[in-house]
C-alpha cells in the first residue's frame, strides 16, 4: 500500500498515497484484495531500487472500483467523477484504468456509457488511459479504452526474450518470436 499500512493510510499518514476511497463498499478503506491494482500502481510509481516504476516521483490515489465480485460501470464512473471533483485538491493529472470489457469494440461501435464522465475528465485537463484488453483481438479494444479521448494501453515485449512464449491457462495464444516493442499476442489492438 505504497509503503504504508492500512492504519497509516486511514490516519492520513501516507505521503505517497495522500487519499482514496472504496467505491464498492462506500468507505474510506480502498485496500486492494486482489493485488492487480497494487501491481499496476507499482509499475507506475514504485521507488524500489530494483523494481523502479516509470514515474517514481508520482503520488497515487487509491480508488477501489472493482473487487472479487467484479464491479459495475456506474462504480467506475463514480471513481472518474471523484477524480474530476478532486482534481485541484490532489493535483490529479492522470486517471489510469487497468480494466475493461471482454468484448472488443472500434471507436465506431464503442458503448457510450463512459463517454460523459471521460469527456469531463479530459475537458478538465486529466489524461485518461485504459487497458486495451487481453483477449487477443486484432480488430477491437475493450471498453473504456475504445472511448474517444482515452489513450489505449496494450502489452509489448521490452526485449527479445526468446520464443515461443505461450500465454494463458489454458493456452490462448503463442508468440513464436519476440523482440523489443513487438505486441504480445494476447494484447487487443485496432486501428
Amino acid at each position: 500500500f505504497g509503503g504504508c499500512t492500512t492504519v497509516q493510510f486511514l490516519a492520513g499518514n501516507c505521503k505517497k498515497i495522500p487519499g482514496g476511497y472504496d467505491f464498492l463498499n462506500k468507505d474510506s478503506d480502498p485496500m486492494d484484495n486482489l493485488g492487480h491494482g497494487t501491481h499496476v500502481a507499482g509499475i507506475v510509481a514504485s521507488t524500489d531500487k530494483t523494481y523502479r516504476g516509470i514515474a517514481p516521483g508520482a503520488n497515487l490515489l487509491a480508488l477501489k472500483v472493482l473487487g472479487k465480485s467484479r464491479g459495475t460501470i456506474s462504480v467506475v464512473i463514480a471513481g472518474i467523477d471523484w477524480c474530476v471533483q478532486n482534481k485541484r485538491k490532489y493535483n490529479i493529472k492522470v486517471i489510469s484504468m487497468s480494466l475493461g470489457s471482454y468484448v472488443g469494440y472500434s471507436s465506431f461501435d464503442c458503448p457510450k456509457s463512459y463517454d460523459p464522465a471521460i469527456q469531463k475528465a479530459v475537458n478538465a485537463g486529466i489524461f485518461v488511459d485504459a487497458s486495451s484488453g487481453n483477449n487477443g483481438f486484432f480488430n477491437g479494444l475493450s471498453n473504456p479504452s475504445c472511448v474517444p479521448g482515452v489513450f489505449s494501453v496494450g502489452a509489448t515485449y521490452d526485449a527479445n526474450v526468446g520464443g515461443p512464449i505461450q500465454w494463458g491457462n489454458p493456452v490462448t495464444c503463442t508468440d513464436s518470436t519476440t523482440s523489443a516493442d513487438k505486441i504480445s499476442c494476447f494484447s487487443n489492438r485496432n486501428n
